[in-house]
């Protein structure tokens, strides 16, 4: 009963704390712009998206153990605002976390400012799993999980479709984010987030898939699997294909880009396809809180290559939270 009082506190908060931000965009309704024009208004303000989803979601997936994978960890921020939410005793702030490596930075969206205010259940026995392509990254995240004591394991590896090898670029600078893995060895040629220009060879790090993590640690149910791995996110996706098969994966995110396979043909509609077989309803995020289903007759549009981020769960009693930041024109056209 508790749970449900304080589930029900935190709708209200987020529906009255979205109406005053508003939508940012000028399509705020369907009978104005239509189903797809609204969907997509919300879907391509997504890069940095509000956490209110999270906030509402909380209390049900609670529970004694819990476990977090991260896929493209880069600083650990999600990794640490999980903690936050439910790990006993778990006071680190994320501006702790950053002050332990500031010259790491603070994070495309300033996770380093944004903090999880109130633990949402905090009795949880957390194991958390951080995987990472970026040598500095990957030693940065071994320092902070020694540091803070943090109850789980730092992987240097790829996240991919099948295990094997891939390359990193060498030299990148602690915090470098923007930049994914090849799957060939090659000289890495690209631009950073502060408009320099690199060109560096590729080191050879090992390729693992979700599977993989799942069987090699027996890992039994995944709370959150969260995937940020610079625009590969759909070839991990298909290399968790047992682990949705079996829904371990209780809540899926991951971004959509312009970047990494998905600048390279990969469709968007087919990653949302694969989940929808496997029995996973996804959501587009967005930054003022609001979801949007996603309608198949907007799939075409959908392919828009943009910084953007997605959020699917196999847990009726999450879907039907999740389904509650839907905006109302948006649900009476699910329905």
């Amino acid at each position: 009963m508790a749970r449900l009082t304080l589930l029900i506190l935190l709708l209200l908060s987020t529906v009255a704390s979205i109406a005053r931000n508003g939508h940012g965009h000028a399509c705020t309704s369907v009978a104005q712009c239509g189903v797809c024009e609204r969907s997509l208004a919300l879907a391509m303000k997504s890069n940095c998206p509000s956490d209110r989803w999270m906030d509402l979601v909380s209390p049900i997936i609670a529970g004694p153990s819990m476990v977090i994978l991260n896929v493209g960890a880069n600083k650990g921020f999600n990794v640490n605002s999980f903690l936050k939410r439910f790990q006993r005793g778990w006071n680190i702030t994320n501006a702790a976390w950053h002050r332990h490596s500031p010259s790491a930075g603070c994070g495309a969206c300033g996770a380093c400012n944004s903090e999880v205010i109130k633990p949402t259940y905090g009795r949880a026995n957390v194991y958390a799993l951080a995987v990472e392509m970026a040598s500095a990254n990957y030693k940065n995240l071994q320092s902070l999980f020694a540091t803070f004591k943090v109850p789980g394991d730092v992987i240097h590896a790829a996240g991919g479709e099948q295990p094997g090898v891939a390359y990193e670029p060498a030299n990148l600078p602690l915090g470098t984010e923007h930049v994914g893995i090849a799957e060939k060895v090659g000289t890495f040629k690209f631009t950073d987030a502060a408009g320099k220009k690199w060109a560096t060879p590729g080191i050879k790090i090992p390729m693992v898939t979700v599977d993989q993590i799942v069987a090699e640690r027996k890992i039994e149910s995944i709370d959150l699997l969260s995937i940020d791995t610079e625009g590969h996110d759909a070839p991990v996706l298909r290399g968790c294909a047992k682990t949705l098969e079996k829904r371990l994966a209780k809540t899926v995110e991951f971004e959509y880009h312009t970047a990494g396979a998905w600048g390279t043909g990969e469709k968007l509609d087919d990653t949302i396809s694969m989940m929808r077989r496997y029995r996973y309803t996804c959501f587009w995020q967005s930054n003022a809180g609001w979801l949007s289903p996603f309608f198949p007759q907007c799939a075409a549009a959908y392919e828009f290559r943009q910084w953007s981020n997605v959020v699917c769960s196999t847990d009726p009693k999450v879907v039907t939270a999740l389904n509650m930041l839907v905006p109302t024109d948006l649900q009476a056209e699910v329905a």
